[in-house]
């Protein structure tokens, strides 16, 4: 019997989760249902540490950082920091090294991130405007911190047929499924504790809630196996 399994993203070729639709009889649909506003900026924060969320802050915020910087010539040295492999990918992507990839759950990659920088450093937090800033809170608590919203994440409405399997990306994504549709009868896969507590909130099962163990589409695919298996 195949499956219809629902996830917040869509997937590249190369994706990993790609290789179980053949094998196991699966029918995917990937498609984000956050339309993605970039905010301009008109100052930006000087800080030691400049750390990113997802690659949508990291697009959002490109483009008009490297326009400002070169009409002002202004070049205060920074250091780049962000939460999964994918975040760095898309800095690397415009050139930017990063030195900081957080991994694991954000209790996680706060003492992560806390042991590999100085307590003199400071470090802004570059956030989607309906963020948890989760980590920024934790971070706070030990270094100089602030936070800047750099794009908006409005929710779209949009209904799918019944799902067996859904995966989500954000808590944001959750909301905007399951405001206008099932719950997926057999499991619901979460990225991150703060998406799984989201869940919960409304009101999914938590005996069908799976957690992957970081924000990566390989660590998804490994927990898709595990539910396929169970």
């Amino acid at each position: 019997m195949s499956l219809r399994v629902f996830i917040s993203r869509e997937l590249d070729q190369d994706s990993p989760i790609k290789n179980i639709i053949e094998p196991h009889q699966v029918e995917i649909i990937g498609e984000s249902l956050i339309k993605i506003q970039p905010i301009v900026l008109s100052i930006f924060p000087t800080a030691d540490w400049f750390f990113f969320y997802s690659k949508n802050g990291v697009e959002s915020f490109v483009n008009q950082w490297k326009e400002k910087r070169e009409s002002t010539g202004k070049k205060h040295p920074i250091r780049w920091a962000a939460i999964g492999e994918g975040t760095s990918e898309a800095m690397n992507g415009w050139g930017i090294s990063c030195e900081f990839v957080g991994h694991g759950e954000t209790e996680e990659i706060a003492a992560q991130f806390l042991t590999y920088s100085k307590p003199s450093e400071s470090v802004v937090f570059f956030r989607a405007f309906h963020s948890k800033n989760s980590l920024y809170h934790l971070i706070a608590e030990k270094r100089k911190a602030e936070h800047v919203a750099i794009y908006d994440n409005q929710l779209i409405e949009k209904q799918f047929p019944p799902c067996d399997i859904g995966i989500f990306t954000s808590s944001r994504n959750a909301i905007a499924f399951l405001q206008n549709n099932p719950d997926p009868g057999k499991a619901c896969i979460a990225i991150g504790q703060p998406t799984k507590e989201t869940l919960l909130a409304l009101n999914v099962p938590e005996e069908t809630i799976h957690v992957a163990e970081e924000p990566s589409e390989k660590a998804i695919y490994e927990m898709f196996l595990r539910v396929l298996g169970s």
